[in-house]
């Protein structure tokens, strides 16, 4: 058994392993950063897209069929329902449009 001082500070190993340690907790904690703010993204995207495309399902109920471009990506409107897509072309929301009781 060796005898270390009180006063003797902490090994190579030590501080290595401690460095290795701290720089696996940061990286996962911008990895969680960068995907929250994904997700946020995508969220806002979705939030948008579906009250655009209820605001037109409200206002072209009975008319025929049209597409609008928007800067998230499109809105077209066909008998019946509403589309919004993004910009890729993927389909964010479909909303049947019901024709109001006269």
């Amino acid at each position: 058994m060796t005898y270390r001082s009180p006063l003797s500070g902490f090994t190579l190993v030590e501080v290595a392993v401690a460095l290795v340690l701290l720089e696996l907790l940061l990286l996962g904690a911008l990895a969680l950063l960068h995907g929250a703010a994904r997700t946020t993204a995508s969220a806002l995207l979705l939030e948008r897209a579906t009250w655009e495309a209820m605001s037109a399902a409200d206002a072209f109920t009975g008319m025929g069929s049209a597409q609008s471009a928007r800067p998230w990506g499109t809105l077209a409107w066909e008998t019946g329902v509403v589309v919004a897509r993004d910009s890729a072309g993927v389909e964010l929301v479909r909303l049947p449009v019901v024709e109001p009781v006269r």
